[in-house]
């Protein structure tokens, strides 16, 4: 038997590449993991785990339960018949209290949405 020679791989690709620099702002390879996660879960889908993010969503929904449970207190006493006073004042507080936290939750997550997403388009993914 004789041996043929091997015959060339036509699925080989001869033609040669040159390295294309990434676009301004796309992670390159120093992104460390931590980077890696904070863009996938500002611009896809997964939870902040940054601490400073929390603690402004924390203040603000305080800041917001705190105007809100007094307000609505004053609120249910004025609009309430003079027998059910302490009624109003507490159904009143509680009412504008939940309604705080509701919009301190979704106002301050609303602005970090924003601000996170033109940090990322600044290409600063901290």
């Amino acid at each position: 038997m004789t041996s043929q020679p091997p015959s060339p791989n036509p699925f080989a690709d001869t033609t040669s590449v040159s390295p294309v620099a990434p676009a301004e702002g796309t992670p390159n390879n120093s992104t460390t993991g931590r980077e890696a996660y904070n863009i996938v879960s500002d611009t896809v889908v997964g939870m902040n785990i940054r601490k400073s993010d929390n603690l402004f969503q924390l203040k603000v929904i305080l800041a917001c339960v705190l105007i809100g449970v007094p307000l609505g207190a004053v609120a249910g006493a004025l609009l309430s018949d003079s027998n059910n006073r302490l009624v109003g004042a507490l159904g009143g507080g509680l009412g504008l209290g939940f309604a705080g936290v509701v919009l301190g939750l979704f106002g301050s997550g609303i602005y970090l949405m924003i601000y996170r997403a033109i940090r990322h388009l600044k290409g600063k993914h901290d």
